[in-house]
């Protein structure tokens, strides 16, 4: 297996590549800078896009992994979707699959984010919307970190202390993630990692005591429901200051880039167009709801 890695510093972070490699017995090269965007690929005149296009060019790829700045998807969302729309495909014009290494919105401790006005909760959403609508339109793999950093049990252990880089066990996350993506199987996977992903996915809409509805996602429901009615720092923050009363709806979802476009969906309806799906959860097939 070749695999051609494209990015910059969340790629090589705590040597992720050698890693990769050794996991997967693969022939792995990488064309990454700190800070490089992605369009920087599409770009000969560059050096880093020259030597991505003459390699592309050449052919021989199994799979070309694409991760874009860390808060790209989230600030520059159109264009994002516009560049991986071009390199995917040139990618598969080669004879190669797209993966999307989806990486992770900031820490809650990071000091970035006051400077982007949003929330760790809001960038992640936003960030794993444009991931799951990008890698769905450029039918290209989904190397999930994104999600998966932001439904660990131990979120904060995974980020350096910039909040923003992974720590090492952030890279063993990372590094399950794009196994699981491209593995032929999920019997693959990195020593003593499990990969995240594996298990189903169910969407759930709780209904709080005030009345309320939260939406969430999780591959472990009863833990889940465990961490939101002990209110603790497992719980999600709505949770926390809203109690949940019941579990009001919840749906199956074939991968997890179904799951993802349902809670985003879910959380931008109101609070009338909730109850009519409590009524009636029917009405949502895969990802869409009819309203």
């Amino acid at each position: 297996m070749r695999i051609l890695l494209l990015g910059n510093s969340l790629t090589t972070s705590n040597d992720l590549p050698h890693l990769l490699a050794d996991s997967l017995q693969a022939e792995i090269a990488v064309h990454a800078r700190g800070g490089a965007r992605l369009s920087e690929h599409l770009n000969p005149n560059t050096k880093l896009g020259a030597k991505t296009q003459q390699a592309l060019a050449s052919g021989g790829w199994d799979f070309v992994v694409l991760q874009e700045m860390s808060n790209g998807p989230l600030r520059f969302r159109t264009r994002y979707g516009e560049t991986v729309d071009q390199l995917a495909g040139q990618i598969k014009a080669a004879g190669a699959t797209p993966v999307i290494y989806a990486t992770w919105a900031y820490a809650p401790t990071c000091p970035k984010l006051e400077k982007l006005g949003v929330s760790a909760d809001e960038m992640h959403a936003a960030m794993h919307e444009a991931f799951a609508e990008t890698a769905q339109r450029a039918d290209a793999r989904l190397a999930d970190a994104c999600l998966a950093f932001h439904e660990h049990d131990d979120r904060l252990a995974l980020y350096a202390l910039d909040g923003v880089h992974p720590s090492p066990a952030g890279t063993q996350v990372a590094l399950s993630c794009l196994v699981h993506a491209m593995a032929d199987n999920q019997l693959t996977q990195p020593k003593g990692t499990v990969p995240f992903g594996s298990r189903p996915y169910t969407v759930y809409l709780l209904e709080c005591e005030d009345g309320s509805y939260y939406a969430g996602i999780t591959t472990d429901m009863e833990r889940r429901l465990q961490e939101h009615l002990s209110r603790g720092p497992k719980s999600a923050k709505y949770t926390r200051t809203h109690p949940m009363k019941r579990v009001a709806a919840t749906w199956e979802a074939a991968d997890r880039a179904q799951a993802s476009r349902l809670e985003y969906r879910l959380k931008q309806l109101t609070h009338e167009q909730k109850e009519t799906l409590v009524q009636h959860p029917e009405l949502v097939v895969g990802d869409e709801i009819p309203f």
